[in-house]
């Protein structure tokens, strides 16, 4: 989980051109063997938490390093990365 702090009064320019809340967006950049997590790992609860949030690798050569974003800052003040960590007995 990370925080995104900032001000909420702030605001950007809207693609209308009048002003509008910030989005906000995230990059996490793991140690190698780290990933994503498969839809079928994460939690209820996770999923629900970031419902409409959408997360992924940089790339499949960097799939220990995970973006998301833009997205509303307002209701996004925290982002949930579910990661995996690598198995040792497998990955040594």
């Amino acid at each position: 989980e990370i925080k995104v702090p900032y001000d909420v009064n702030r605001q950007q320019i809207g693609a209308d051109g009048k002003p509008a809340d910030l989005n906000v967006g995230g990059i996490l950049i793991l140690p190698k063997g780290f990933k994503l997590a498969s839809k079928a790992q994460i939690s209820p609860e996770v999923k629900a938490k970031n419902k409409g949030v959408f997360i992924s690798p940089y790339s499949t050569e960097f799939d220990n390093i995970l973006i998301v974003g833009p997205i509303a800052g307002k209701t996004h003040q925290e982002l949930i990365f579910p990661v995996v960590a690598p198995d040792p007995d497998k990955n040594q």
